[in-house]
């Protein structure tokens, strides 16, 4: 509950008293558009800053500091990681409401989409063309529509998804992951006793049984720890084969930002009061950290029981 406080407190907490004034009737109300324009022009803040941040840092041959108090400096190179809850149509509407918002002026204009590197949380293992795609949706809702490079958009290997080939898929995304740290395009961040690598920026939705990518409640994919990404063939939710990141990588992100929006059942509010009254980490989301901070948006309905 403190830290749902502390959310609302900095989103609310403005100089300008108007502006001040409408967040808080926008909190009240549980006013997604208005969470997310806020949103979406914090992420082409984080952008501009971030830029600067690395001029600066560069100029005087000093190691790169991000400034704080934003809710996402996603640009050090843009490296970022989405997820799509599949079935949990509210929630996948408040995370495409975030990037919609990027396509319209003056976001679009401003933002340095060659920068940006992008990758999923999770995926469906099917074919591309599949509705339940992760790929499928993300391009036809917002990858296709901005100029970032098909070489900086990193799917599933497409043979072996079509195939429903969720060993091989997750092995080879990890591959893919320890290549691109190789070639310093992602950093490391040592997080216990290994390394993982670490985003800038990871966009997240809840499902209703407080699961999280695809690290669900009661399997085991949730304790792997010597792994960057993993798979799960029996999940409660169809399609029952997917690839996730495991809850190490989630965590090594710098910033992490959880949208949920109740799905007109009372299982969401209840795992939300689980989360935050108890701490209840037997829910997966309920173990989300970042390294420099993590974000919560709720709507009013899904923080009803709080």
């Amino acid at each position: 509950m403190e830290e749902l406080r502390e959310v609302t407190y900095q989103y609310t907490n403005v100089a300008d008293p108007v502006e001040s004034a409408a967040r808080r009737q926008r909190v009240l109300n549980g006013e997604v558009q208005g969470l997310m324009e806020s949103t979406a022009a914090s992420i082409v803040e984080a952008e501009q800053a971030a830029q600067q941040a690395y001029l600066a840092a560069r100029a005087a041959e000093a190691p790169l500091s991000l400034p704080h108090q934003q809710i996402a400096r996603a640009e050090r190179q843009g490296k970022m990681a989405m997820q799509q809850v599949g079935r949990q149509a509210a929630t996948q509407l408040h995370l495409a409401l975030q990037l919609s918002k990027l396509l319209e002026p003056p976001y679009i204009d401003s933002v340095e989409w060659s920068k940006w590197h992008v990758f999923w949380v999770d995926e469906r293992v099917c074919s591309y063309e599949d509705p339940d795609s992760n790929y499928k949706l993300a391009m036809d809702g917002f990858l296709s529509k901005v100029g970032i490079p098909n070489e900086n958009i990193y799917a599933i290997d497409k043979h072996y998804a079509a195939d429903g080939d969720a060993e091989n898929c997750a092995m080879l995304y990890e591959e893919c992951l320890r290549k691109l740290v190789k070639q310093n395009i992602l950093p490391l961040c040592t997080y216990g006793k290994y390394q993982y690598p670490q985003f800038d920026l990871q966009l997240l939705g809840m499902g209703p049984d407080g699961h999280m990518a695809s690290l669900f409640p009661g399997h085991p994919q949730i304790h792997v720890i010597d792994k960057w990404v993993t798979y799960i063939t029996d999940s409660p939710k169809p399609p029952r084969k997917r690839i996730t990141f495991t809850l190490p990588v989630i965590n090594s992100a710098l910033y992490n930002l959880m949208a949920v929006c109740d799905d007109h059942t009372e299982q969401c509010p209840r795992s939300i009061a689980e989360i935050f009254k108890n701490n209840n980490l037997a829910l997966p989301a309920a173990n989300l950290t970042a390294q420099v901070e993590e974000m919560w948006y709720l709507d009013q309905a899904a923080a009803s029981k709080l």
